[in-house]
């Protein structure tokens, strides 16, 4: 059927989709854990939650090998590719910040008497945080969101990649035709496609 995606193709979207799905449950976990402590980007979890809809949409073309499905893994796998490219740069830069904060934290910054981290003179710390040694738990976490955006962008690309060949390109179907001839004997023909092109043939000369 026309409407199917090929089996070879369809398990292909289903293997990066599991991929895809690993890197989306881990890039999720870190992005609350970063949310929890303070961060009030929504790194990780922006790009896990569209990787985990490629994942989901991929897993259904592997089960029922719907081209529909397909098409919107394709659509979706090439927009992830740009979001998770763009959360790489942002998560890169925030992780740069905070690696900086972190060592100026160690000799500027402690409890003020609200409870939250303070740093004295022209520091200041940009998340409210009950506790300045949770500095390193951001910072290691935007370690990971970067690094899982960054493998989320090589999947998302592997996947538009599948996507597209499981929707646009299709192999030949081989259909049968039946021919019932004068004497009653029944032969079957099996067409796979436009026959070959004839070439003129060449006299020759004796």
């Amino acid at each position: 059927m026309t409407d199917l995606v090929e089996r070879g193709k369809a398990m292909a979207a289903g293997v990066m989709s599991i991929f895809i799905l690993i890197t989306a449950v881990a890039d999720m976990i870190c992005g609350a854990i970063y949310a929890l402590i303070g961060g009030i980007h929504g790194s990780g979890l922006w790009t896990g939650f569209g990787l985990l809809l490629c994942a989901v949409f991929g897993l259904i073309t592997w089960l029922r090998r719907s081209k529909t499905a397909m098409a919107f893994f394709l659509v979706l796998d090439i927009l992830w590719f740009v979001v998770c490219a763009a959360g790489t740069g942002v998560s890169f830069g925030l992780l740069t910040l905070l690696t900086i904060l972190k060592g100026l934290m160690e000799e500027h910054c402690s409890l003020n008497a609200e409870g939250t981290c303070h740093c004295s003179g022209e520091y200041d710390v940009p998340m409210n945080m009950d506790d300045c040694d949770k500095v390193t738990v951001a910072q290691r976490c935007m370690f990971a969101i970067f690094v899982l955006d960054g493998i989320g962008a090589l999947l998302a690309l592997g996947g538009s990649i599948i996507g597209c060949m499981g929707v646009c390109c299709t192999g030949q179907v081989a259909t049968t035709v039946v021919v019932v001839e004068p004497s009653g004997v029944t032969t079957q023909k099996m067409n796979q496609g436009a026959p070959p092109p004839e070439y003129p043939s060449i006299p020759r000369y004796k």
